[in-house]
């Protein structure tokens, strides 16, 4: 071993590498005095499914996670190769496990970070939407009447859904727990056009509209445009819920879009959705983008 250590250290002209070895091989190489002291793996066999990693320690909030081979190889495991399929192939450098890892890591923390901006939206969001409703049926459980009922059938489930939830925690079945207790698909529903245009011609028409009083242009006619990206928003509010990649969604799109529809319900809500955000923070931040 010692001959083998000097050999590999006049090959790099330095001393200052530290070395792994496994079944009498050597396996990686880091600078010692390198910041991030990176150490680039070929695994040789003796850990399935980790075919290469670079090696190097997480400090976060003052306290430092060593990795290591098996380490890696362990979070490989329990987080599962499938599921690391699409970091892998965006981490820099590419197929890196121990890369794809810190992706992981920081596409967490995105979605956590995004809890503030959608839930500012979706709160903002139904209320409005909750408040107009209320006005075109005259009465605050317009969810309801025989009228709404019949014009969106296809609702009605999601409502007994929401109340049945209710009455199992013990909780009232009135407006504001009803409205509370509704999904944002829900309300993203009432802003499409419906069966045989229904929900337009009932609802939106009717004044739902009034609920983005602050869209630029006439908003009345805008129930497409602003239902499609309801829709986008939703979808992206569920890979964000359920745990997804969006790492490769181009997230920084969605956080405009967020502050984009939560300006057409009122244009301090996407001021205070900025200063309490920490999205902008964490697209600079992501792993890769260091000079």
């Amino acid at each position: 071993m010692a001959n083998l250590d000097r050999v590999f250290r006049r090959a790099v002209g330095s001393s200052k590498f530290a070395m792994q070895r496994a079944g009498g091989q050597v396996i990686a190489v880091a600078h010692k005095e390198a910041p991030r002291s990176r150490v680039h793996v070929a695994v040789q066999g003796g850990l399935p499914g980790l075919t290469g990693a670079s090696i190097w320690p997480s400090k976060r909030r003052g306290q430092v996670f060593d990795y290591d081979l098996g380490t890696v190889a362990l979070l490989k495991e329990l987080l599962t190769a499938d599921r690391l399929t699409s970091y892998l192939a965006f981490a820099k450098p590419p197929n890196d496990d121990r890369a794809a890892i810190d992706l992981y890591d920081w596409n967490t923390a995105l979605c956590a970070a995004f809890y503030t901006p959608i839930q500012a939206l979706e709160i903002a969001l139904r209320n409005a939407l909750h408040r107009e409703m209320s006005s075109i049926f005259e009465r605050a459980d317009w969810y309801s009447d025989w009228a709404f009922k019949v014009t969106a059938a296809s609702l009605v489930c999601s409502l007994a859904e929401a109340a049945n939830r209710l009455t199992k925690t013990n909780k009232l079945v009135d407006p504001p727990h009803m409205i509370a207790a509704l999904h944002f698909g829900f309300w993203t529903q009432l802003t499409r056009s419906g069966p045989d245009g229904n929900y337009k011609r009932l609802f939106w028409n009717a004044g739902l509209y009034n609920a983005f009083p602050h869209y630029p242009g006439d908003g009345k006619d805008a129930d497409g445009k602003i239902s499609r990206e309801l829709l986008i928003l939703k979808d992206f509010r569920n890979r964000v819920a359920h745990h997804e990649p969006i790492h490769n969604k181009k997230p920084e799109r969605y956080y405009e879009r967020i502050l984009k529809v939560a300006a057409w319900v009122d244009p301090m809500l996407p001021k205070w959705i900025q200063h309490h955000s920490e999205c902008p923070k964490l697209f600079q931040a992501r792993p890769g983008n260091e000079p």
